[in-house]
């Protein structure tokens, strides 16, 4: 929803087509028919703030039907302990997405967000 497009092939949520996004972050989303649960742990990529300690452990899980691209050079989010990356921040660092829930229910993550 915060990127540039939603493509629902196989009407997974309606109708077969392309919606358009809100145009925040640079990625477009396919949504597919296989739903996908996992567990994930990384650490944050937000821009360096002299008041908040960078890249702290977060927890949480993936929960969604959809594949989503990046276009190349954009900031990541989350880098994933398992070597990939999840989210999204955009070139003016207001607005930040990601597929990961739960990171929220982490002091040092909500203290470095806010910041």
């Amino acid at each position: 929803m915060l990127g540039q497009s939603i493509e629902d092939p196989t009407s997974v949520e309606g109708e077969v087509g392309t919606s358009q996004g809100l145009g925040y972050l640079p990625i477009n989303t396919v949504l597919r028919e296989q739903k996908q649960l996992t567990h994930s742990q990384g650490k944050l990529l937000l821009p360096v703030d002299k008041s908040a300690t960078t890249g702290c452990q977060i927890n949480g899980y993936q929960i969604h039907v959809g594949q989503t691209t990046v276009e190349a050079n954009s900031q990541a989010f989350v880098q994933l302990d398992t070597g990939g990356t999840d989210g999204c921040i955009s070139a003016d660092n207001q607005v930040a997405g990601s597929y990961l829930h739960g990171m929220f229910d982490s002091p040092a993550a909500l203290q470095q967000i806010l910041a």
